[in-house]
């Protein structure tokens, strides 16, 4: 059967399914973050676009394109993309932002190990028995969360350990357009461009206080700016390109 072929990042006729999906959803879920709709991918009702965000990048994809179904989670009907003060038609390449990303300072990675162990206070109980004696002399007994492990009956240990290996500072900071952005959270689109098979991506918002749009196979990937400190500098840059295409 024959397919159509974008490599331009303009406008899409490719409706055919999204490969590994799970994989590439996932990129962009925190299941331990603190909000219900950071868990999973889910289906926002009123954009009619399967979501998937862990609140600085998110992925947006046409349901028709997927190959599960997705649900609305509690509440993200009240979700709203950030207002593109200034639409642009831009473009970049998936190979500039990786040379960028590659190009930023190497450190030493460090892993954190943890190690639990039974609360001793509480005897891995999770509760203390506070005692009061009152004016009549009578002793009150009653169970409270041990104030030492916080009632998990547990204390937790972190130990930091160099691997002697080199990786990327994820605090590193590189310039796209007219925004900056942490290596870590640029990394996340780069390998979700990668997945998707993205050369020629389009820049349709490029905020400098707000939200960048990378755009491919109408797959839509947003993320959200990081304010420099005063003197602050930048460690790469992509350049960006002017382009007729308009995504719609």
């Amino acid at each position: 059967m024959e397919t159509n072929k974008i490599n331009n990042g303009c406008k899409s006729q490719n409706n055919n399914k999204i490969k590994n999906e799970t994989e590439l959803l996932e990129m962009f879920t925190e299941p331990d973050g603190f909000r219900a709709f950071t868990y999973i991918p889910f289906l926002h009702p009123i954009y009619n676009e399967v979501w998937a965000t862990e609140g600085h990048v998110i992925i947006r994809i046409n349901p028709d394109r997927l190959n599960k179904h997705y649900e609305p989670v509690k509440g993200c009907e009240k979700l709203k993309l950030p207002k593109v003060l200034k639409p642009c038609h831009l473009s970049c390449t998936y190979k500039a932002i990786r040379q960028a990303l590659d190009a930023c300072p190497l450190v030493d990675e460090v892993v954190t190990e943890e190690n639990e162990e039974d609360c001793k206070e509480c005897g891995g109980t999770g509760e203390v028995e506070w005692e009061y004696t009152d004016d009549n002399l009578h002793t009150h007994y009653q169970d409270f969360d041990c104030p030492v492990c916080g009632g998990s009956g547990v204390i937790t240990h972190k130990l930091e350990k160099h691997t002697g290996k080199k990786v990327h500072d994820e605090e590193a900071i590189v310039k796209i357009g007219n925004s900056f952005f942490r290596w870590y959270y640029l990394d996340i689109v780069a390998k979700a461009l990668a997945h998707i098979g993205a050369d020629v991506i389009s820049v349709t918002a490029n905020d400098p206080m707000g939200m960048t749009e990378f755009v491919f196979d109408n797959i839509k990937i947003g993320l959200i700016f990081y304010k420099c400190k005063e003197g602050e500098g930048y460690n790469a840059e992509v350049e960006l390109k002017e382009t007729s295409c308009k995504i719609e």
